[in-house]
């Protein structure tokens, strides 16, 4: 049996998949002395009849140029700006919709959320 996706019906749920992750509520740091400027996830954490909150950690950076990125030989300099995606989020997104077709729709929602061009989105 063979189904068909329309492209748009596809891109809807890659961006309602990313709306109801945790990256959809994220705090802006200050930029990293390499340039990179994390975006950070806050969790809660249920603790009896109240929630705590843990610590925050990182969910992505935003590279905006090739040069602000210090490992070498990793990203071409025509992909920047950049989203990396850090664990354990990236590899959710990348094994619900296959590599291919998540980083295809992800840099337009990034974009769109963060007000910023984002040219492509990588796993880091």
């Amino acid at each position: 049996m063979n189904f068909e996706i329309q492209e748009q019906k596809l891109k809807n749920l890659i961006f309602k998949f990313l709306d109801e992750s945790p990256l959809y509520n994220v705090d802006e740091s200050e930029p990293w002395s390499t340039g990179g400027i994390p975006f950070y996830v806050w969790a809660t954490e249920q603790q009896g009849p109240e929630d705590t909150w843990e610590e925050p950690e990182i969910g992505f950076v935003y590279y905006e140029y090739f040069q602000d990125y210090d490992f070498e030989n990793t990203y071409d300099s025509d992909m920047f700006p950049l989203i990396e995606i850090l664990e354990p989020f990236c590899t959710k997104f990348t094994d619900t919709f296959t590599e291919h077709i998540f980083y295809k729709y992800a840099p337009e929602w990034f974009e769109k959320e963060l007000g910023r061009e984002v040219k492509s989105v990588s796993c880091g």
